[in-house]
């Protein structure tokens, strides 16, 4: 019931543009829509194969591999707001901007990604009409010799952001949370699991050699593992699942 959004689509110029998309946080389902404090988001690591403080802001943070790793089992960061897992997605985006109000479930998530669409396209419309042909819709930054700046958007899978630090005109540091981070994460220093994580815990499963209410759930949150790979390794007596080989290429 933690809903995260950054905010996407300016519909104006000014310095602080009405989005089609709004930013903010829904609490443990509450109907109020709060406000979003950058500084409040963290990434733990106690459990993944990483080294160095843990809880730090992004900002400041570093990416520092530690394999093997004790309790560890996760190359994804944990990230929180407040100390608090959050999902994000299209879901979060509909409900914390008042488009959506049925609930968070698997079905929740598709059906939301749905009206996203529909919404978004109608207001591509506009934005169309709005282009002027031959005429740039580009702006050109002016590249500092020394700077700390963040970014924060919505990609397709929810929340997105990038920290950064420039020096002598080139970027110095440099880190990004995805999307799939918020959602995926593991366990964090207390034990609070992520999103995915948590919506797996207690699910029925009919048939254990064929788990499909469990790829139902995950293909819900539409992970990108490809941003986030995990390496995993199977403990003894552990199940484990073959696709089976693939299609040799004539």
């Amino acid at each position: 019931g933690n809903l995260l959004s950054f905010g996407v689509f300016e519909l104006d110029n000014s310095a602080t543009p009405d989005l089609l998309l709004k930013r903010g946080r829904v609490v443990n389902g509450s109907p109020t829509v709060e406000s979003v404090n950058v500084s409040q988001i963290t990434e733990a690591i106690r459990h993944s194969w990483y080294t160095g403080p843990d809880n730090q802001n992004p900002a400041v943070a570093d990416t520092v591999a530690q394999y093997p790793k004790a309790d560890a089992y996760s190359w994804l960061k944990a990230p929180r707001y407040g100390g608090v897992p959050y999902e994000v997605g299209p879901l979060a985006r509909m409900t914390v901007n008042g488009d959506y109000s049925n609930g968070v479930s698997a079905m929740d998530r598709h059906l939301s990604r749905a009206r996203e669409a529909l919404k978004i396209a109608l207001a591509m419309k506009n934005w169309l009409g709005s282009l002027v042909a031959g005429q740039s819709a580009y702006t050109d930054g002016v590249r500092p010799d020394s700077a700390t700046s963040q970014g924060l958007t919505e990609a397709p899978r929810g929340a997105l952001g990038h920290w950064l630090q420039v020096s002598n005109g080139v970027i110095s540091k440099y880190q990004v949370v995805t999307p799939t981070c918020w959602n995926v994460s593991p366990k964090d220093g207390t034990g609070q699991r992520g999103p995915l994580e948590q919506a797996l815990i207690g699910l029925p499963v009919t048939n254990v050699d064929k788990p499909i209410e469990v790829l139902r759930v995950v293909h819900s949150f539409d992970p990108c593992l490809d941003c986030a790979t995990h390496v995993t390794r199977a403990e003894p007596g552990a199940r484990v699942f073959a696709l089976g080989e693939m299609p040799k290429q004539s």
